[in-house]
């Protein structure tokens, strides 16, 4: 996560001057929150969504259980988490996650869906929160911008972000 916020803050946001305390900050979310969570998640699927007669057909379930039942949930967490150690108050955090859920949410399907039928079908377990942080460098690039859009000191690459 510390890497996506690098990323955002000198390639997108292009900020003249390094934000470490919201590097830090971001960092730390996914070290004590984000990855545990994910980690004891794919536990769960693992665990619980086994279609014995198709492999596929599990991966697909898992898929549509992650991303129809936790992603919501998990972004909106995400959202409010973010904004009370960016130091808001309760109705700030309500204000950003209403501001920042759907559009969140809509970019996450369009990406996430997919790597999670291949983690899903492919990556076997010790390895799924690897594959999918590897992935997530360039969604927690996109999640910093967006958490952080009043903050930016200089124009947006929207170039960078896209890419």
């Amino acid at each position: 996560m510390s890497l996506g916020d690098g990323i955002s803050q000198t390639l997108v946001e292009r900020k003249e001057k390094f934000d470490v305390n919201r590097n830090i900050r971001f960092g730390l979310l996914g070290f004590c929150i984000i990855g545990p969570t994910l980690r004891t998640w794919y536990g769960i699927l693992d665990r619980r969504i086994n279609i014995q007669a198709s492999k596929l057909g599990t991966a697909v379930a898992k898929m549509a259980v992650d991303q129809g039942l936790f992603a919501p949930i998990f972004i909106a967490n995400f959202l409010g988490i973010n904004s009370f150690i960016q130091g808001n108050s309760l109705s700030q955090m309500k204000n950003d996650i209403t501001k920042n859920f759907t559009d969140v949410v809509i970019s996450n399907y369009k990406l996430w869906p997919a790597v999670q039928l291949i983690s899903f079908s492919v990556v076997p377990l010790q390895y799924r929160v690897l594959f999918v942080q590897s992935v997530a460098v360039f969604w927690n690039t996109y999640l910093s911008w967006k958490t952080n859009l009043g903050e930016s000191e200089g124009p947006v690459d929207s170039e960078a972000l896209a890419a």
